[in-house]
């Protein structure tokens, strides 16, 4: 018997499983041969991954571990919702199945990691109502966002770390140049509550274009707007410009009303605002301190001068080292396994000495609400390494 039924405990997750084969580019078929033979049928695999049917612990614990998990991991409450996916041309559905399947679970081990750190993190914004956005909406609201963060009125150094200091998730993956980027929101699945939201961009390119890519996504995610597609991604254009280079700053720049603009006085607000020219024309464009007329033969020298796909004098891009130094942290700590560690970073740790005396200094100077929760999460995870839960026993469906 493979499948099975389970009755007060939490719900498996049927995204999970799809997300973890997509996640590493496998066919159903892929999986079943990655499981051996005789462990379970593929039509048995589409019916565990679409929800219809329930793997027993003797299907599930090899399902775990030809991917570095545990049982219980396929048991997690959170889901992940795509808010928005960009891309500049067509890509096949595969790839953009596997990139969207890989972020994700980066993501789920990101909210992992901040809720050992911060259990009680509070999301890092409240949206504004649910009511249809226009240009000028768009604009007030990232107006809203850079008062509430405490932005003032002045350039955003690293977008990076101004975003994941206030809990939004920065992921980057490698994907091909078509790839612009892709907003997430993680959600309890017992009442749907959003615990986490992600910005995904491309790993490798120049500063300027990621950092208007996660402003973009940072749009789609503060404005979650539904609606026709087209004009959520014009409003969210219109807020990235207008959370990285703020009108009244801009103004103060350039002035209200110009005819002529040289292209070295661009390449300083390049550098000053960390967007490219081409963005930058458009924002003055948007703000009609240009006209649309010398916007289009501005857009015109760009494609004679060869800039359109690469721009002189390039941003430096951001850097993020959030998500690995909260996982040394954590276990320096001991609150999770260097193997934890190592799966969630992607890379080889150094397997010193364990510091026990020290990380329970460190665990007992937390407060003390912090430290039980730590320690309950800890012990129900570790549970599953030596028992197994009658609930998990394996019953067969076609006699339940």
């Amino acid at each position: 018997m493979t499948d099975s039924i389970m009755s007060d405990t939490p719900a498996f997750n049927p995204q999970r499983l799809k997300q973890l084969r997509l996640a590493h580019g496998w066919s159903l078929d892929a999986l079943q041969a990655a499981l051996g033979d005789g462990v379970v049928s593929k039509q048995s695999l589409s019916k565990y991954e679409n929800g219809r049917a329930v793997p027993g612990m003797r299907v599930l614990r090899p399902l775990a571990a030809i991917f570095g998990l545990r049982a219980t991991d396929f048991i997690d409450e959170t889901r992940v919702e795509v808010v928005a996916y960009r891309k500049r041309a067509a890509l096949p559905k595969k790839v953009t199945a596997q990139l969207i399947a890989q972020s994700s679970e980066h993501f789920l081990a990101a909210v992992r990691v901040r809720q050992l750190l911060q259990p009680a993190a509070k999301l890092p914004f409240a949206r504004p109502q649910s009511t249809p956005v226009d240009a000028a909406g768009a604009e007030r609201a990232a107006e809203t966002l850079r008062r509430a963060w405490g932005l003032a009125h002045e350039p955003i150094g690293s977008l990076v770390e101004t975003m994941e200091s206030r809990g939004i998730h920065v992921l980057f993956v490698d994907a091909p140049p078509r790839f612009d980027g892709l907003a997430l929101v993680a959600r309890r699945a017992d009442d749907a509550t959003e615990i986490a939201y992600a910005a995904v961009i491309r790993r490798t390119g120049p500063g300027e274009r990621q950092r208007f890519s996660l402003a973009h996504e940072l749009g789609h995610l503060y404005l979650a707007q539904a609606g026709e597609r087209r004009r959520d991604e014009t409003n969210a254009h219109r807020f990235a410009g207008a959370l990285l280079a703020p009108r009244s700053l801009l103004i103060s720049d350039i002035g209200e009303r110009r005819h002529v603009v040289g292209a070295e006085e661009l390449f300083s607000l390049k550098a000053k605002y960390g967007m490219s020219i081409q963005a930058l024309l458009h924002r003055l464009a948007d703000l009609d301190i240009i006209s649309q007329a010398y916007y289009g033969q501005w857009c015109i020298e760009i494609n004679r001068r060869g800039w359109r796909v690469e721009e002189p004098r390039p941003v430096p891009p951001d850097q993020s080292d959030w998500l690995r130094r909260s996982v040394l942290r954590l276990v320096s700590e001991q609150v999770i396994a260097i193997d934890e560690a190592e799966r969630i970073l992607g890379e080889r740790l150094p397997h010193g000495p364990a510091q026990g005396l020290a990380a329970k200094r460190r665990l007992m100077a937390l407060p003390s609400e912090q430290r039980h929760r730590l320690l309950a999460q800890e012990a129900e995870r570790a549970a599953s390494s030596y028992e197994v839960d009658q609930d998990w026993q394996e019953v067969d469906l076609a006699g339940a």
